[in-house]
């Protein structure tokens, strides 16, 4: 019994520290987001054409450069619940990914370099979203058949995935249909727009819907102990 009294404080503490942990980086990424498109759109600070004849927004990449991973952080930690060490390798592919499609720009288009650099890009981001839908499985797989919330918890892995495919589409269509660049801006800005305020209405029905479960688990362990005590 003292064992499994102290298996459950130390769930307990577990739960409690993923929930400080999951509005703190919630809070992060609303803060981050909110300044670095307050910057994009107020201001020219960074911005240059490319090598490849396109404009670049510098707030917009570091927007992605901070956001992506916060919001790989929540979906694995605090949605999937996968262990710490799962979450690294897909936080250094995105920041990899991030990293060559910015490189590409400064090369020459066309050259080898520059396509080297962007299949490097792609497959970076390819092999994020193929971790995303394996923590998926691994959550279907772990998750107890009384826990709640799952087809929330598992929609914003299928949302993350969808927007990186979003932004692939984007960097790859955008000069083949010679789309300016303001209208390739405001696609990534509504596409990230989009995903962060759908991870926080995601966060806050998946705990209110937990701490609903636990409020109701408590009471059914009262009643139970009231009957035990009254007979």
């Amino acid at each position: 019994r003292g064992q499994s009294h102290a298996r459950s404080s130390h769930a307990g503490v577990i739960s409690e520290w993923k929930d400080v942990l999951g509005r703190a980086l919630n809070l992060t990424l609303l803060l981050v987001s909110l300044i670095l498109n307050v910057l994009s759109f107020s201001s020219d600070i960074g911005n240059y054409v490319s090598n490849t004849g396109r404009m670049v927004f510098a707030t917009e990449h570091v927007d992605r450069i901070l956001t992506l991973p916060l919001m790989l952080l929540l979906t694995g930690i605090c949605l999937l619940k996968r262990p710490v060490r799962e979450i690294i390798l897909p936080i250094f592919l995105v920041e990899i990914y991030l990293l060559f499609t910015g490189s590409a720009l400064a090369l020459t288009a066309g050259a080898p370099s520059h396509w080297m650099a962007v299949a490097l890009g792609f497959s970076a981001a390819l092999c994020t979203s193929a971790i995303v839908l394996y923590w998926v499985l691994c959550y279907l797989r772990e998750a107890s058949g009384q826990a709640g919330c799952h087809l929330l918890r598992v929609s914003f892995a299928v949302v993350i995935v969808g927007l990186l495919t979003t932004y692939l589409a984007i960097y790859l269509l955008c000069p083949l249909q010679d789309v300016g660049a303001t209208p390739e801006v405001l696609a990534y800005e509504f596409a990230g727009f989009g995903a962060k305020v759908s991870l926080c209405l995601i966060l806050s029905c998946v705990r209110y819907i937990d701490r609903r479960d636990e409020s109701f688990e408590l009471k059914m362990k009262v009643q139970g102990l009231a009957c035990a005590y009254s007979t």
